[in-house]
């Protein structure tokens, strides 16, 4: 369901405003959610909304990531970025049994809280643009006509 409504989003209004949205979700919930741990109700809605910006994030990022790369490495990209969740989990499981009783799960939750404003202020700096040039002139792009034929580039003047 969240795939669809932020694929939807996506086409509507663009990556930068979805994923920057949902940062703020995340940056909100994780505030909320710390509060939230003796409050059954109020915890589960923080969990719906984690899951909700999890799943936003692997329904929006192939698209950039295709746009900015170009078709032939945006796979490599997004499967970049798949890694990366996954490193992150297994990073956050390594913070918490290290730090945990040091600095307590208030601190976690700081660390949590810091790296979304960090996320934030990456995102400022992305331009989701495709440059053509750049990747044309690594042979990174092949010219087809409308019917899929190859070209020459030189064709397309």
């Amino acid at each position: 369901m969240t795939r669809l409504a932020t694929g939807w989003a996506y086409d509507k209004v663009g990556f930068k405003r979805i994923f920057s949205v949902t940062l703020i979700i995340t940056l909100i919930n994780s505030g909320v959610c710390y509060i939230s741990r003796t409050t059954p109700a109020l915890y589960f809605i923080c969990v719906l909304t984690t899951f909700f910006c999890f799943a936003a994030t692997f329904a929006v990022f192939p698209t950039p990531a295709a746009k900015t790369f170009g078709p032939k490495y945006g796979a490599q990209v997004y499967a970049m970025v798949v890694f990366g969740a996954c490193f992150t989990s297994l990073s956050n499981y390594i913070i918490v049994k290290v730090l945990k009783d040091k600095i307590e799960f208030t601190g976690i939750f700081g660390i949590g809280s810091g790296s979304t404003v960090l996320a934030i202020l990456l995102m400022c700096f992305f331009n989701e643009k495709l440059d053509v040039e750049r990747l044309d002139k690594m042979g990174h792009i092949e010219w087809t006509n409308k019917y899929g034929i190859p070209i020459e580039r030189k064709e397309l003047k």
